[in-house]
């Protein structure tokens, strides 16, 4: 059983007195589970409220390939599943255990009880979970806005520098980040050149980066969007040379076309709604990522374009020479 100090530590109960959660304790049950157990598979029934006591949770989501794309990585005083209190819907998500993990479950019925036993306590902890929700239902607004602006951006058949600048401008307002840049492999293939960049003060146009190794080898490589928490302190980069995109928060993903890396782009310093430096979060990565892969066939037809008619133009000075 969990005892009054335990859920005080909870933002949304800490406001109750010691009383106040005992009420609570009678109609709440306690569940636990181990690494690696499903708490609720995706398009099941629900009808509870999870509580993270300790441990951590990994909230996930199937794509139409079967590949689950990961969400949300919640600890202790997070809560997850608030939406079967409000409605008869199926789950929207999966949820795994990251680690053993104690949680307190809320079902539908015995929020009712709570709110029949203690009205006012009960209002004030469906207070606390609006709170919580308003910046996730903010947050996936300025994704679907991002990503429609995305579309938007890759119909208007602009060259390749303009496209990656337009998509780091919508990046940035969704992910409120303070930096970012985007590369391109040269004619070469060996190296990534700036295209376009936002938020420094030095200029980018002469940034380039070998495409083996370094932070842009593991972009390259990686399947997903990347995230580096501390460049400074990341031991696989300490012997690198820096080139001038850096910074301690970094969120990185790779331009592919046809299964070819052709580039990456870079987001640098999340900050939150104060202005104070922030992790990037799962979400900000699905939203990298797929912006990057709805954007690379455009950037890349976009590229070959340009290469065709600068090809055009040195082939009409030879034949006037």
């Amino acid at each position: 059983m969990f005892d009054a100090s335990d859920l005080k530590r909870i933002p949304i109960l800490s406001h109750m007195g010691d009383s106040d959660l005992v009420t609570l304790g009678l109609v709440a049950e306690e569940k636990e589970f181990l690494s690696g157990a499903t708490v609720f598979e995706e398009a099941s029934e629900g009808n509870a409220l999870f509580i993270i006591v300790s441990g951590d949770v990994q909230i996930s989501k199937a794509t139409h390939s079967g590949e689950a794309k990961v969400i949300a990585t919640l600890g202790p005083g997070a809560f997850f599943g608030e939406m079967a209190l409000f409605d008869d819907f199926v789950r929207s998500a999966t949820a795994s255990a990251l680690t053993p993990v104690r949680t307190l479950e809320i079902s539908k019925d015995a929020f009712m009880k709570f709110l029949t036993r203690d009205a006012a306590s009960a209002s004030r902890m469906m207070l606390e979970i609006v709170r919580t929700m308003a910046p996730r239902i903010r947050q996936t607004n300025r994704e679907l806005v991002a990503l429609y602006e995305a579309g938007r951006i890759i119909g208007d058949r602009a060259e390749s520098g303009q496209i990656l600048s337009s998509l780091l401008g919508v990046l940035s307002d969704a992910t409120s980040c303070t930096r970012g840049s985007a590369f391109l492999l040269n004619a070469a293939g060996d190296m990534l050149e700036c295209r376009a960049a936002f938020g420094y003060e030095a200029d980018p146009s002469g940034w380039s980066e070998p495409l083996a190794g370094g932070i842009a080898g593991e972009i390259i490589q990686a399947a997903n969007a990347i995230s580096i928490e501390n460049f400074q302190k990341d031991p696989r980069f300490q012997s690198l040379p820096a080139v001038g995109y850096e910074t301690p928060s970094m969120l990185g993903a790779a331009l592919r076309a046809q299964g070819r890396a052709i580039g990456m782009i870079v987001l640098c310093d999340k900050t939150d709604y104060k202005g104070r430096p922030v992790p990037f979060t799962p979400g900000d990565a699905n939203l990298l990522a797929g912006v990057a892969a709805q954007a690379s066939g455009a950037v890349e037809s976009a590229r070959l374009h340009e290469e065709a008619q600068e090809k055009e133009k040195l082939d009409r000075v030879y034949f006037r020479f």
